[in-house]
């Protein structure tokens, strides 16, 4: 378009007033005023008036197109506003008589979106109470066509907007906070960032990488570790994150992230959607209903926001920040609703929407149940004009329901069926997509495996989400460190980092000074039998788990710290063992993660050598004895690899003699699970990789029963599965554990290997008595790892 001289008007301004010529437009306003000039300039290329004697025009151009203008404003008022109200009466009517007719009416003729329409009203019949699906839910009553009143207390912010609003628009009026309300909202703040911190168990579930196997991501890929927030994030919780913008200034992310609460007005009932367009983000008493109508921007926003307030903590405190506050993907959401179970459709582990009694498990939309398998919804509420699965207990005006309502999964994690449908991203595309289905979702879309699409940017009614909290690995100390590379790089500690690594030295070697009950066994004087021999041994305390990467990284960083660069590359686990003794099983990302990644702290440390196990050993050692000569205490024996009949002594459970190392003669308990990692399959089904040095999976007879699963992939936590009788966890399974072949006649070692299988052996080397699974025990492998033990004069 073009522009006078005098005047700048955007095409939008001028769209605007040509297509809504039924505004009443005032003459004397300036802007008004600018518009016409402005029609004026483009309607007549060449200006031309009626000129007086003296040269001046008496109108000028831009008059006479002014007066035009306003004429057919006038005129086409006159015109719109009878038609207009004929159709719209003529539509109100036909509404009115569709709806008592007792047929449903169709978006078409409510001229509304096409959104899945309102179903007829089910007949409903009694059953028993419904006393605890809904966990705290308030009392809402029923009102017939009456809507709930708003509570007295509201946000005194407008977040109801027609459109997106350009952060460019000043026409926008941003509320004004009260000292009050900016000491309320930063205190809300502060919880939130403390429950992110600390992982709070209410507020946060871990969600372990590769605890169980899964159908739904198992072939796509590794997943890392991640703790998901238990609950939808929440109305309070955005609007303390809008605040919390507003109070530092920042308005663009503001008007980028607010709700278009507008959207309320596309769902099955009109009315309905008014009231929440004026209350469901405003009202207090939807403060614990999950957030919606918001777009995949101002989620991450959120996210972002949470992130960067945790980091502020942590540099105040100066403590490591190694985190990523973001949407979880796909596979991940899945993974976490499914959690290992595999026994469902659902996260909590059934094919079934209803439990036995008839009860709703999550917050769907139960109008579309209705088909000839299930023609009935039973429920208690004797409300036939009930929309969802909330609305039977809550009554018709509860679309949402709160976000700790109903069980929980298996993983600790409330609504991921129903409710909203979640936001996450493709782990492929980044795309994003909805995972969980929604109040207005089916049967189907409430399942783990649904995916759906969102329109455009995501903003819905039906549409929230959760955060998902990764440890970063990038930034840590030993990301792809190859001890053979000569151009090794060696990473450089932060001053948090060094602290944190000092801290858990400490811990360590006061554990071990004080042989504390949790971490150190007391393996009493005794003998057993150990293949076909009566051995005695000595008392010693062992580890009762085994050496942890958390730990053995806790050694390598100190020898770092303290410039013992030699002695850092030479005990470096030799990671590529993964995918060198392991081919074809797409284990790179284990490569990667394994020992950089602090998901795995809590796993066996593996891939290392007879020699850096022996180094680990003699550092604890002098670290604790050092450490008792500045208190003036006595000085220990030394940390060492056990002999094979000390391993066997605290193997056999306190009992002469038992067939596997778990210290039972079974490898299932009463129930028919599992008590230990391991491949779960015979040793006359397996046969042995000469060259990779691993027994694999290879069945004599055709067409045999593949094995059953144990719930584990690789390795597992080293204080997974129940302990002993000492109180030691995994001496079956896991990793094999390295020993010294012991001659008890010389009291001499002969050999070393290794005892208890791992989690690739068959069952048999998980027996005591079992001969030696590895030609190379000393050499690094992902199948091996250790436990200390110590000889005991003393029991402490």
């Amino acid at each position: 378009m073009q522009n006078n001289t005098l005047h700048t008007v955007s095409e939008q301004a001028l769209d605007n007033l040509l297509k809504q010529a039924f505004l009443n437009l005032d003459i004397n306003d300036p802007k008004n005023e600018t518009l016409m000039e402005a029609i004026s300039d483009q309607t007549f290329s060449q200006p031309a008036g009626i000129i007086t004697g003296a040269g001046k025009p008496i109108f000028s151009a831009k008059l006479i197109a002014g007066i035009i203008g306003l004429s057919l404003v006038s005129l086409l008022i006159i015109l719109y506003y009878p038609f207009t109200e004929t159709k719209r009466s003529s539509l109100k009517q036909n509404i009115h008589a569709i709806e008592t007719s007792g047929k449903p009416v169709t978006r078409e003729q409510k001229n509304m979106p096409a959104i899945p329409e309102r179903i007829t009203p089910l007949k409903t019949v009694e059953t028993p109470a419904i006393n605890s699906v809904h966990n705290n839910q308030p009392a809402f009553t029923n009102p017939g066509n009456n809507l709930p009143n708003p509570s007295n207390t509201t946000i005194p912010v407008n977040y109801q907007s027609e459109k997106d609003v350009n952060p460019e628009d000043t026409s926008y009026v941003f509320p004004v906070l009260t000292a009050d309300e900016i000491k309320q909202n930063e205190k809300r703040k502060q919880k939130m960032v403390d429950q992110a911190m600390k992982f709070s168990k209410e507020k946060y579930v871990t969600i372990p990488q590769s605890n169980h196997s899964s159908i739904y991501w198992y072939e796509k890929g590794t997943l890392l570790d991640l703790h998901m927030q238990t609950v939808e994030v929440t109305n309070l919780e955005y609007k303390t994150f809008l605040f919390d913008l507003l109070i530092h200034n920042d308005k663009q992310a503001f008007l980028k992230a607010k709700p278009n609460q507008t959207l309320w007005n596309t769902i099955y009932n009109a009315e309905l959607g008014k009231y929440f367009t004026q209350n469901y983000f405003s009202d207090k008493k939807y403060n614990d209903f999950p957030v919606v109508n918001i777009n995949r921007a101002g989620a991450e926003l959120y996210c972002k926001w949470l992130e960067n307030e945790s980091k502020k903590i942590a540099q105040e405190k100066d403590i490591p920040f190694s985190r990523n506050y973001r949407l979880p993907n796909n596979m991940e959401w899945s993974y976490a609703a499914e959690f290992g179970t595999k026994r469902g459709s659902y996260p909590w582990g059934a094919d079934s929407i209803q439990n036995t009694r008839g009860c709703f498990l999550a917050n769907i939309c139960i109008q579309k149940m209705k088909n000839k398998l299930n023609p009935v919804i039973d429920c208690k509420n004797k409300n036939t004009d009930t929309y969802t699965s909330s609305g039977l207990y809550l009554g018709d005006e509860s679309l949402t329901a709160k976000v700790y309502s109903y069980n929980l999964s298996y993983s600790g994690l409330y609504c991921m069926s129903g409710n909203v449908a979640e936001f996450a991203t493709d782990h492929k595309t980044n795309r994003l997509v909805l995972k969980g289905g929604s109040w207005n979702g089916s049967l189907e879309d409430a399942k783990i495996a649904s995916t759906e699409i969102p329109a455009n940017d995501g903003a819905s009614p039906y549409n929230g989400f959760r955060i998902a909290i990764e440890m970063n690995y990038e930034g840590m100390a030993f990301v792809h460190l190859d001890p053979n590379d000569p151009k090794l790089v060696f990473p450089k500690l932060t001053k948090p980092e060094i602290k944190e690594n000092e801290a858990q030295k400490e811990k360590m070697i006061k554990q071990l000074v004080t042989f504390s009950k949790d971490k150190y066994a007391y393996v009493n004087m005794g003998s057993c039998l150990y293949e076909g021999q009566l051995v005695s041994t000595r008392a010693f305390y062992m580890q009762t788990t085994e050496v942890s990467n958390k730990e053995y990284k806790t050694f390598l960083l100190d020898l770092l710290i303290h410039g013992k660069k030699e002695a850092f590359v030479k005990n470096l686990p030799d990671q590529k063992q993964w995918t060198q003794k392991i081919e074809g099983a797409f284990l790179q990302p284990m490569e990667d993660l394994y020992f950089s990644h602090p998901a795995y702290d809590n796993y066996p440390v593996i891939n290392i050598t007879k020699d850096n196990a022996k180094a680990y050993c003699d550092w604890l050692t002098i670290e604790a004895n050092a450490y008792l000569t500045a208190h003036k205490k006595p000085l220990i024996n030394d940390l060492r690899i056990p002999a094979d009949h000390e391993w066997a002594m605290a193997a056999n459970n306190k009992t002469n003699h038992v067939t596997y190392a778990n210290g039972t003669n079974n490898l299932r308990n009463s129930k028919g699970n599992y008590i230990q990692n391991y491949e779960c399959v015979a040793y006359d089904d397996s046969k042995r990789d000469t060259i990779h040095d691993i027994y694999l999976y290879k069945p004599k007879k055709e067409e045999a029963a593949k094995p059953d699963v144990d719930g584990e992939l690789f390795t597992t936590l080293v204080n997974a599965y129940a302990p002993n009788l000492y109180g030691i966890y995994n001496m079956a399974g896991n990793v094999s554990e390295m020993v010294y072949i012991w001659n008890t006649k010389t009291n001499k070692a002969e050999g070393f290997g290794t005892k208890g299988g791992s989690w690739c052996s068959p069952d048999y080397f998980l027996e005591i008595d079992a001969k030696q699974e590895f030609k190379r025990p000393e050499k690094p492998s992902p199948l091996i790892g250790f436990r200390p033990v110590m000889t005991a004069l003393v029991k402490k």
